[in-house]
């Protein structure tokens, strides 16, 4: 800040004040606006000369620590992003807390592309151009400074020789007319004077003379010189203003650069947090690492006295509490209800600026934007009467199907009657897309082997809905296929359009024909269901997407 306000204050010395009046030349050209009597043109142009190769300099500098510290930070954010975050957590959380660490990394990198873009492109040009600034002082300042002293040094010449002969002129006057009144000596010594005097007024008039011409000849030289210098001055400080314009223009380009890329790193954030609902992450972790509801009991006593002391089973209960809890009632009533957000989105409205996010409701359909044709229609249940309220699937949101068949499955009035959705025929394309992506739940794999309690619980599955959420046997349910001719409401058949190839390992393949047995239809859009050929069924693979059939 002192360097800047002593910069100012020597250009300041030289401002024209309001009672200078109006320049008599208005031409805004360095060659025609300064000069003015004892040369005050010389001193003020050396002095914005030197400011502007100041300024440059000190812009040089300024880049140089900001390319530090973008630097310095780069390397901190660098280390931050490999530090652990959440490292042990599980579902939409870990993978937010990933988002957070990667977008870190990626943040890192774009400040040390900031710091090189500063250090190349807009450092190096400052120096290059002090540089060329050093050069004009050497090659053009330079000699105009030494015709400039020249120039004093005459003009000290010509003051010192015209003071001595004008004293001499004087004195030779003077003795003139004392001659006229002396008489005598007096009169000698006066003619003696006068004599002396006129020998030297005649020197000092020779050397009078001659430092006039040699004065005019160093100023006409001293013109010549002074103007080109004007001019080349006029064209580094035109350049100059340009260069800074042009320099400092691309330095907020640049930061706005890291500035937008930093936002879609923060809305990349904000979309993985989207994803994060409280509810489905407590369901996730129950499912996935859930001990189970069977409370056992206290060891009884046994009498090892008795004729058969053959220790009991273990007895359990099961646990069926009601939860209490200190959360407000407002946070309680937003996980049993759905929610829709104040800045939701109409359909496909595209993205929206910064701080309008869609967020999906607790049952993971998601809001503000095109959700496609509707998905398929539900089974019609599978035998028994007809279910108490389902609970919600466990997974990300509702089915999308782009090229869903218009004709789908659908409950009539009749238990086991099926209906055409719509008139319109079926599309010839497979869809580009099965509905959303396979919920956490399923991803797991089963390895138990049933018993006859679990058959029993696999022929509850097959003839109610009532819990969709409810995929833990799907061994069990091939194995209720085989014995659905002992009901009397045997399973329904839907015939494949398209070919598909599974993704995980709890999806099947299938081609365009093969029948399949439905055994539950989840609100997802992901069915189950058992591929009728032998030869190509595989246990434990259940999970189909179900805008690739049609009622068979």
């Amino acid at each position: 800040m002192s360097r800047r306000q002593s910069s100012q204050s020597s250009l300041s010395r030289y401002a024209r004040g309001s009672e200078a009046g109006e320049l008599e030349n208005r031409s805004m050209d360095f060659c025609n606006a300064f000069w003015g009597l004892n040369d005050p043109g010389y001193e003020v142009l050396l002095a914005r000369m030197g400011i502007a190769a100041q300024t440059v300099d000190d812009l040089k500098n300024f880049w140089k620590e900001r390319a530090a510290i973008e630097e310095e930070y780069a390397r901190k954010l660098v280390r931050l992003s490999k530090q652990s975050l959440g490292q042990g957590e599980i579902a939409e959380l870990r993978n937010s807390l990933d988002v957070v660490r990667q977008e870190t990394e990626r943040q890192a990198g774009q400040h040390l592309t900031l710091s090189i873009t500063i250090r190349k492109e807009l450092e190096n040009s400052a120096a290059e151009f002090a540089a060329k600034q050093a050069h004009h002082r050497k090659t053009f300042q330079a000699p105009i400074e030494k015709t400039y002293k020249q120039k004093q040094q005459n003009e000290h010449y010509v003051a010192k020789a015209k003071e001595r002969y004008e004293q001499d002129c004087h004195r030779v006057n003077s003795y003139t007319a004392q001659r006229a009144l002396a008489q005598g000596k007096e009169l000698e010594k006066i003619q003696l004077r006068l004599e002396r005097a006129q020998s030297t007024v005649e020197g000092n008039k020779r050397d009078y003379q001659n430092f006039t011409r040699a004065l005019a000849d160093t100023v006409a030289r001293w013109d010549k010189e002074w103007k080109t210098f004007c001019d080349q001055c006029q064209d580094l400080e035109e350049e100059r203003l340009e260069f800074m314009k042009d320099n400092i223009w691309a330095y907020a380009n640049a930061v706005s650069t890291v500035c937008v890329n930093e936002d879609e790193s923060c809305e990349a954030v904000r979309v993985a947090l989207e994803r994060l609902e409280v509810e489905k992450d407590i369901e996730y972790f129950i499912i996935n690492h859930g001990t189970g509801s069977a409370i056992p009991e206290p060891a009884p006593f046994i009498s090892y006295t008795a004729a058969d002391p053959t220790p009991l089973k273990p007895m359990t209960r099961v646990a069926n509490f009601a939860r209490s809890t200190n959360r407000p009632q407002s946070f309680m009533a937003k996980l049993a209800t759905p929610h829709t957000p104040a800045d939701e989105e109409p359909a496909g409205s595209g993205n929206a600026g910064v701080g309008a996010h869609s967020r999906g409701n607790s049952y993971g359909h998601l809001t503000g934007q095109d959700t496609g044709p509707p998905p398929p229609a539900q089974l019609p249940p599978l035998g028994g009467p007809s279910p108490g309220p389902s609970i919600p699937p466990i997974g990300n949101s509702a089915p999308n199907p782009y090229h869903h068949p218009s004709t789908s499955i659908g409950s009539t009035s009749g238990p086991n009657s099926y209906s055409q959705a719509g008139p319109t025929p079926y599309s010839q394309v497979p869809p580009t897309n099965p509905p959303s992506s396979i919920p956490q739940a399923r991803r797991t794999s089963y390895q138990s082997t049933p018993n006859n309690n679990e058959m029993n619980a696999a022929l509850t599955i097959v003839t109610s809905v009532a819990d969709q959420r409810t995929y833990n046997v799907p061994s069990v349910l091939e194995r209720a296929l085989l014995v659905s001719d002992t009901d009397n409401d045997p399973c329904p058949l839907v015939k494949a359009l398209y070919d598909y190839t599974a993704t995980i390992e709890e999806e099947f393949d299938f081609q365009a024909g093969d029948v399949i047995a439905v055994l539950a239809t989840p609100d997802d859009g992901w069915w189950q269901g058992i591929l009728l050929d032998d030869s190509r069924r595989q246990p434990g693979r259940t999970v189909f997407p179900s805008n690739f059939v049609c009622l068979f």
